[in-house]
């Protein structure tokens, strides 16, 4: 978690920035913009605020000193909390490392207190819609509105006796990752 590791925080805001600029997000329009709209540059240079304890983290997966992959937990609304800006690095994909993220959210969402878990995702991501799912997230109401394209929203209800997320089943053929203690 970036709370135990701020070092990382540069890393994290790079590949928050990578998100962003996917195309597939700015499908709607002509592609990226040059430069990031600053709506977007304030929220990746306030990280990691207000993905922070008490109400919220960061997650990571690192190989090798690198982070590759990062999710924000920030609080929503009441006891809830959203997943946001999940992204794993095109060239580490298929490895798990998506999976062991969200699960570590959950996990301290679990861990601080919150009811639920609400993610939103562009149809066109098969494979994190495929994730969700998996992952026991049922479709839910939408918790805000985007013009320009269609969001799917999945909601994860929490219990701390039975959070229905599991980790891989081969860990040993997944790269180390940042879990919380």
């Amino acid at each position: 978690m970036l709370s135990e590791s701020p070092t990382h925080l540069p890393a994290v805001r790079e590949l928050v920035r990578e998100y962003v600029l996917l195309p597939d997000a700015w499908a709607h329009r002509d592609g990226p913009p040059q430069s990031l709209p600053a709506m977007f540059e304030n929220e990746i240079a306030a990280l990691p605020f207000p993905a922070q304890p008490p109400e919220g983290d960061i997650a990571m997966a690192i190989e090798d000193g690198q982070v590759f992959g990062t999710a924000l937990l920030v609080p929503f609304e009441s006891a809830a909390a959203e997943l946001k800006r999940l992204y794993v690095k095109p060239e580490m994909r298929g490895r798990g490392a998506g999976r062991v993220i969200v699960v570590a959210l959950v996990e301290v969402a679990t861990e601080l207190g919150h009811r639920s878990v609400i993610i939103d995702v562009m149809p066109s991501r098969t494979g994190a819609v495929d994730l969700y799912r998996s992952l026991g997230f049922a479709p839910t109401r939408a918790i805000r509105r985007y013009e320009s394209h269609e969001i799917l929203f999945f909601e994860l209800t929490l219990s701390a006796r039975d959070v229905r997320c599991r980790l891989p089943v081969n860990e040993s053929s997944t790269p180390d990752y940042e879990r919380p203690s």
